[in-house]
């Protein structure tokens, strides 16, 4: 038998927010299901409360509504202060919009004594040019700059 790992309050918040993305008539149970990883029967039983979800459920439920996990559980923000330089720096990267492609690439670099204690601000100048890096690759249009009147 799999326990769910979240609290009832944190299912019951999970139930809630996917009432609201199935109140939109373009979303289905079985749409929602396919985008959670689950059948569409497992969606209904968590949604009536006969099953509580996973972890894993929380992060894709995240990314579908573009929100971070700690919101989605109704939790506080994380304290990034007490994140090291780099996983202070993806945190960063993921509020200014940086594609989280450029932000793995980074932090799949191999680190060294010199470069773990790299400043969060460089690694997120790194991010963001290898987002820039990857949107030349792919032809994606660059926001454009506003001219000075």
């Amino acid at each position: 038998m799999s326990r769910s790992g979240l609290t009832p309050e944190q299912n019951e918040r999970l139930r809630d927010l996917l009432h609201e993305v199935l109140r939109k008539p373009e979303n289905t149970q079985k749409i929602i299901a396919i985008e959670l990883g689950m059948t569409q029967s497992g969606l209904s039983s968590f949604l009536s409360g006969r099953a509580g979800t996973t972890y894993p459920t929380v992060e894709k439920l995240a990314k579908l509504l573009k929100m971070q996990e700690w919101e989605v559980l109704g939790k506080a923000p994380p304290d990034l202060a007490d994140l090291p330089g780099r996983e202070l720096a993806a945190a960063l990267a993921r509020q200014a919009g940086i594609g989280e492609a450029a932000i793995a690439q980074v932090m799949a670099e191999p680190l060294t004594a010199a470069t773990e204690r790299w400043p969060a601000l460089w690694w997120a100048d790194r991010m963001r040019m290898v987002h820039l890096e990857l949107l030349a690759k792919t032809g994606e249009p660059r926001a454009k700059k506003k001219s000075a009147p």
